[in-house]
């Protein structure tokens, strides 16, 4: 028997430890999601999600949800993503909260054509995209359009 790790033994709890470190300080993915026809919908060309408030008060508080939308954040989150939400329009971020939290769906960042517009500045790009999710750290964005 003995009394000191062999060399291998040695390596493989180094591993270990590392794996372990790198699994710690991993970042999370963010995703992002457009607005317009991707999770708002028109109510008769997708099935909308249910909410608490009656159909008429939509109107003031927000456009019908793409049904699906809750149950795949929620899936996203269970899975450690961050989700986000980035539009080209100019809706403001406080709207866009209130709206998704009427369907139960918290976001963690929110861009909207001002702040799109500011990072690219920031970014110098003259030739400007109507998305840019690398300058928000964005691994994946679903949109409905090419740009």
């Amino acid at each position: 028997m003995r009394r000191y790790p062999t060399l291998a033994s040695r390596a493989v709890q180094a591993i270990q430890q590392a794996l372990l470190t790198r699994a710690a300080k991993r970042p999370r993915v963010r995703i992002s999601f457009d607005i317009d026809d991707t999770l708002a919908c028109q109510l008769h060309h997708a099935d909308v999600e249910s909410s608490w408030l009656p159909a008429c008060a939509h109107r003031w508080w927000g456009e019908p949800l793409r049904i699906g939308t809750r149950s795949l954040t929620r899936e996203l989150r269970r899975q450690g993503c961050s989700i986000w939400v980035y539009t080209s329009s100019g809706r403001a971020p406080s709207y866009i909260r209130r709206w998704l939290m009427l369907y139960g769906i918290r976001v963690d960042g929110v861009v909207n054509s001002v702040r799109h517009n500011h990072a690219l500045t920031v970014h110098g790009l003259s030739n400007t995209p109507s998305k840019f999710p690398p300058a928000f750290d964005i691994d994946l964005h679903v949109d409905d359009s090419e740009g």
